[in-house]
């Protein structure tokens, strides 16, 4: 029996899966062993969920690293104890602390006795403290360490408190009524003592002298030393809840599985590339948690580990991939946002120093899509630097010259710049700076002003000639530069340092001349170091400075005095239009001021960390945020409310979400970014039957006007039910039950080896009979239910089994289905290409699937609208008879379907695309009647496609819309949501792989002057040589990555015809045909562009 069982109630809270960003220094799993906590020098706890490796919580409140972390019995509440020489008390609910105590040293490590009351901290100075958790009183100290304690650790009955420390010792305390009596020192390590761990009789202790000490913690005495000959530093140790196996972690990378009861290694997990020292078995001894210097945790099956010959079997990382977003801005026309993005990586275990790598990540708003990333920029901050900090790093670190055609950005104080027109980056003269704190454009493009230092350089991008316009060095580094709109005047943001003896923090300088033309000076009471941000209103009349001592200035450029000063924060953007600035703040809202009357009109919030940029779009209609939580959002100026948020996963995958849980995403997102209501994680994927909208970003940013989809109001998340599987026997029969919990028993599907084999609504059981079964091998039961709204899936749930019989090893065969109709019915509808199209692409598979295949295992059935030799009419009954033919394919064969001709889609028939055949009079496909006999619509083929026994199938559709919808559509640059929502489920049901190409009317349809289709020939052109790998193998990923590219390219301006569109199951791939030399000058072709 299968089960899984949730329970959540709610409102959602969308969480961008950051992860740490130093050494996880400590773990520990709950105690019913669903969640795993972990404490990082990076100052913070996180809270995951076992099954799924997703971040649940964040706990911030820490200000130096935690170093130990546990749950307080009964599983409701955590403790963590850090550097800053404070233990909290935190909610596990809502991430917020109960209490904290300020111990005065660092603490290195903490134990709770098992009736939850007492907590033993263990601290620098060699005291181990004892502290009354439920009502903070502090009982009298454990003395007798003379250094660090870096374990402590209760017996199972609470009576007998271990410690160990860097003095070599572990001692033994006999606690009663709260405190504590020493009665046992175990001396025998000649190094420091890093761990501890009790089971039932023996207490277990690791040591940097490379041995693990087995003790009588009655006697004291040493029963057994466990080492090896390669042992190094012993760092952690840990007992299974049986007791009968130690695990322990070597600084050499390497974990022993030890049985106590010989002492001799039942097995090594070696070969992990990262160092690591916490280590931790789950409640039920299956699963090993370890955290890692590489700022992850790793999940290990235990019973893969403990026998013989095991390598060990990883269950998962977990770990972050959001990207922290550092800078944004909008080019000239709004058009294009770039974003800086940032991961830190930290190579070794305590390591301060990251390496950080940057991309530059381009969205295009019209299309609501992210472009290829600029070339990535690595770095490594140097500790010998002395700009290296970061409060200097993130200023100006990108930028677009004012007329849009060049992005520059920095990356370890060096400058580059892309041409946006190619996406190459443009060469630098020899003597251009190579270290470089802030630059800008000038309002003509035609300077780039950089400061270097204590210096300032002009860059004259027409001639290359680089200029110093002031002589000398200025008082203090330049950390922010800003040119007036007239282009005469260039104001620099000095560094508020002890060096900075004036405390001039602005300067004014005539660009011709070079001449000081006035400077400011802080006058604040509160020394604060740190850069100072400048910006030029758009009039020129002002400029806005940002301080470190957490105020913003208004200066008058005229006269040279503050007229106004603000209790905010940089980063500083003025909107377009002059009337507006925005500011950060101290509690991460962001602040909206007035102009004219200098005074707070909004305040944005939202984001839960501090804000790093923040820009207008060019009609000021619009603000854009970025933050430290890893989002960027937009923001409506006028109402003030949130638009959306966009996250951004790594290069080039990303999810924007609206307030009201709409979202667009790739697949990648779809999986992996998630909300989580109460503790349970919910990815975007059981979502998507009602808030998936492809194109949001264009509707959010205004560039599409398609009215959004009508959608639930989640104002309490209804639970989906609960799923019971018993798995099939040899009868091959699957029992399912449905329990509801809470939110009603909607929709289900059972699907087998990602093909539906059963759709139900309302059923709370059922039992199938599994056909489609791959014998001899691994067959995958997923069942998905959804709550009777149906608008929240539970994801799916999966069981695994081996059907009975013998793998058929047969090599696959090719099934191919070509329909084209050129000629309906009606004479008023008519199209070019698509007979051409169908007769060429059936003989290039032909030809491609005999070379890879043999000649016996190809098999095509042609369908046109004028049928020649072996093909067939393209009407309905023939198209269906093809797929029933198709059923033949084994579960290894390749299955392509390949239709031209009209492709309607009826978004008010749940999203319902209609590929029209022969006996089509006209386009318009809303009567059931019509639908039924001239057309197949995306259900009947996703039924028609779960028929076949291939796992390996593809649908490519090269359809024009054509009908009363066309002069709607045809000056649009995207995909109608429909369309899109209508190949997605077509995907979510069968498995099916599918490239869809997109034109909005006939004239955009035949606009190709080559005798073909866009999309048809940009595949013929592929197949030729441009897209085969090795130059010879059709691999489908390499295909369709391809001719998504070329329809691009060739289409160019064309207003109906969009980029076309893929969509993908998962990420594997396959080859569907091989071209020597000679076999691709036999592709058929019309001809070239």
């Amino acid at each position: 029996m299968f089960l899984i069982s949730f329970s959540c109630a709610g409102q959602l809270e969308l969480v961008t899966q950051a992860g740490h960003s130093a050494p996880v220094s400590s773990v520990a799993f709950s105690p019913d062993g669903r969640l795993l906590i972990s404490g990082s020098l990076d100052n913070t706890i996180i809270l995951w969920d076992v099954k799924t490796g997703k971040e649940l919580r964040i706990f911030k409140g820490h200000i130096l690293g935690v170093n130990a972390v546990i749950f307080r019995p009964g599983g409701k509440m955590l403790v963590s104890g850090s550097s800053d020489g404070t233990v909290k008390l935190w909610n596990i609910s809502d991430g917020k602390v109960i209490n904290s105590w300020n111990i005065s040293e660092s603490v290195m490590a903490i134990s709770c006795s098992s009736d939850g009351k007492l907590l033993a901290i263990g601290t620098e100075n060699g005291t181990v403290k004892l502290l009354n958790i439920e009502t903070g009183e502090e009982f009298v100290p454990l003395k007798g360490h003379n250094s660090s304690v870096l374990a402590v650790s209760f017996s199972f009955d609470s009576k007998i408190l271990a410690t160990g420390s860097t003095d070599k010792d572990v001692r033994l305390w006999i606690m009663s009524n709260s405190n504590g009596r020493e009665f046992l020192t175990l001396s025998g390590h000649k190094n420091w003592v890093n761990s501890i761990a009790f089971n039932r009789n023996i207490l277990a202790s690791g040591s940097e002298d490379n041995t693990i000490k087995l003790w009588n913690i009655e006697t004291g005495k040493e029963i057994k030393e466990l080492t090896t000959k390669q042992s190094e530093g012993v760092l952690s140790v840990a007992f299974d809840p049986e007791g009968t196996i130690l695990a322990s972690v070597e600084r050499g990378r390497t974990i022993n599985l030890w049985d106590i009861n010989s002492g001799k290694i039942i097995n090594k997990l070696e070969g992990i590339p990262c160092g690591f020292e916490p280590i931790t078995f789950s409640p039920d001894g299956m699963t090993l948690a370890i955290g890692c210097d590489d700022n992850t945790l790793r999940l290990w099956d235990v019973s893969t580990i403990d026998s013989p010959g095991g390598n060990g079997k990883k269950i998962r990382t977990l770990e972050g991939y959001a990207n922290l977003i550092s800078s944004i801005t909008f080019n000239s026309n709004g058009i294009i946002l770039a974003s800086e993005i940032r991961r830190r990586i930290f190579e070794n275990m305590r390591n301060d120093i990251p390496d950080e790598k940057k991309v530059i990540q381009l969205w295009n708003l019209q299309t609501g899509k992210v472009l290829p990333p600029l070339e990535k920029m690595e770095g490594v901050f140097s500790s010998l630097d002395p700009l290296s900090s970061k409060e200097f790093d993130w200023i100006g670190s990108i930028a677009f010259s004012h007329n849009g055609k060049i992005l520059a950005g920095r990356n370890n104080f060096k400058v580059k710049l892309w041409d946006l027109s190619n996406g190459k980056e443009i060469l630098l003269p020899n003597n251009f700076p190579d270290y470089v704190l802030s630059f800008a454009f000038s309002p003509d493009d035609k300077i780039l002003a950089l400061s270097t230092g204590r210096t300032l350089s002009l860059w004259d991008r027409a001639g290359g000639i680089l200029m110093s316009p002031v002589t000398g060095e200025l008082p203090s580094l330049v950390t922010s530069i800003s040119f007036s709109p007239s282009g005469k005047i260039l104001a620099t943001g000095l560094e508020n340092s002890i060096f900075n003896k004036e405390k001039t923090v602005v300067m004014l300088w005539d660009i011709t001349s070079g001449r000081e033309i006035r400077s400011f000076k802080n006058i604040s009471q509160n020394f604060s170091r740190g850069g100072t941000s400048v910006l030029f209103s758009p009039d020129g009349r002002t400029l806005a400075s940002a301080f470190q001592d957490r105020t913003v200035s208004f200066w008058d450029i005229d006269t040279g005095k503050e007229q106004q000063y603000l209790d905010a924060l940089s980063p500083l953007a003025f909107s377009p239009d002059g009337k507006l600035l925005a500011t950060g703040s101290k509690n991460n809202s962001v602040l909206l001021w007035d102009m004219v009357s200098g005074k707070q009109i909004r305040s944005f919030k939202g984001h839960s960390d501090l804000i790093n940029s923040v820009t207008f779009t060019p009609d000021s209609t619009i603000l854009a945020t970025a933050g430290n939580d890893m989002k960027i959002k937009f923001w409506d100026i006028k109402s003030g409310k949130e638009l959306a948020s966009l996250i951004s996963i790594e290069d080039e995958d990303w999810a924007v979400i609206t307030p009201d849980y709409r979202f667009d995403t790739t697949l990648r997102g779809m999986k992996e970014i998630h909300f989580v209501s109460g503790d349970i994680p919910l990815d975007l994927f059981q979502l998507k039957e009602c808030y998936y909208e492809p194109g949001l970003l264009s509707k959010i940013t205004g560039f599409n006007n398609e009215p959004s989809r009508k959608i639930f109001s989640l104002n309490e998340i209804q639970l989906f039910p609960e799923i019971q599987i018993k798995s099939p026997g040899p009868d091959k029969k699957l029992i399912i039950k449905l329990i509801d919990q809470g939110g009603g028993i909607g929709r289900s599907q059972v699907f087998l080896n990602k093909k539906e084999i059963a759709n139900a609504s309302g059923k709370n059981s059922f039992e199938l009979d599994l056909t489609g079964i791959v014998p001899g091998q691994q067959n995958v039961i997923r069942v998905v239910a959804w709550n009777k709204e149906g608008y929240l899936s539970n994801g799916g749930v999966e069981c695994s089994w081996i059907a009975e019989g013998k793998k058929d090893n047969e090599p696959p065969e090719l099934y191919a289905i070509i329909a084209g109709v050129s000629n309906y019915s009606s004479p008023d509808i008519k199209l070019s290409f698509p007979d051409r199209d169908g007769k060429n692409i059936a003989k290039a598979l032909e030809i491609g699937g005999k070379r890879l295949l043999g000649s016996h295992k190809v098999h095509i059935t042609l369908l046109t609208s004028t049928p020649e030799g072996n093909s067939l009419l393209c009407i309905k009954e023939n198209l269906k008879k093809a797929f029933y033919e198709a059923r033949k394919a084994k579960p290894q064969d390749i299955v392509v379907v390949y239709l031209a001709g009209y492709g309607i889609t009826l978004q008010k028939e749940g999203d319902l695309y209609c590929y029209l055949t022969k006996e089509a009079i006209s386009t318009d496909m809303s009567s059931p009647e019509i639908r039924s006999k001239s057309s197949v619509t995306c259900d009947e083929l996703a039924e028609w496609f779960n028929q076949i026994p291939s796992l390996r199938q593809i649908i490519i559709l090269d359809t024009c819309a054509g009908g009363p919808l066309a002069r709607q559509l045809t000056a649009k640059r995207y995909i109608p949501v429909e369309q899109i929502r209508a190949m997605e489920t077509l995907k979510d049901r069968t498995g099916v792989y599918v490239l869809m190409g997109y034109t909005s009317d006939i004239v955009s349809y035949e606009a190709c002057h080559c005798g073909e289709s866009f999309l048809t020939h940009a595949i013929l052109t592929g197949i030729k040589g441009e897209a085969l790998r090795d130059n010879e193998f059709l691999d489908i990923k390499n295909l369709f990555q391809y001719v998504s590219t070329e329809v691009s390219l060739m289409a160019g301006n064309i207003g109906g015809i969009e980029k076309p569109l893929i969509i993908v199951p998962d990420e594997d791939t396959f080859d569907i045909g091989r071209f020597t030399r000679e076999d691709r000058e036999l592709i058929p072709s019309q001809g070239n562009l």
